[in-house]
């Protein structure tokens, strides 16, 4: 997938960059989106899903308070095994 940054400049894996990253874009081909995949980063702000994920784990996205946009492509097929929680503020 495709992530932007908040700030340029910092090393290490992405795992590290949670706090600077505040979109991700998942690519074509990606069939699941694992469990605690993007836990934790807190200034993410939107997702965008590609139509090949038919499935998405639980906490997928959890604490990520900033999180408001998950953009899904259309697609005929319905994701399956989904258990994918948003608490509104």
């Amino acid at each position: 997938f495709s992530l932007s940054k908040k700030k340029s400049g910092k090393k290490g894996p992405w795992g590290d960059l949670g706090d600077d990253i505040e979109s991700v874009i998942f690519s074509v081909g990606v069939a699941l989106v694992c469990d605690r995949a993007l836990q934790g980063f807190r200034n993410l702000k939107s997702v965008q899903i590609p139509m090949s994920v038919t499935s998405i784990c639980g906490n997928a996205f959890s604490c990520c308070p900033k999180l408001t946009t998950i953009t899904i492509s259309n697609s005929s097929r319905a994701l399956e095994n989904t258990h994918l929680s948003i608490a509104a503020k």
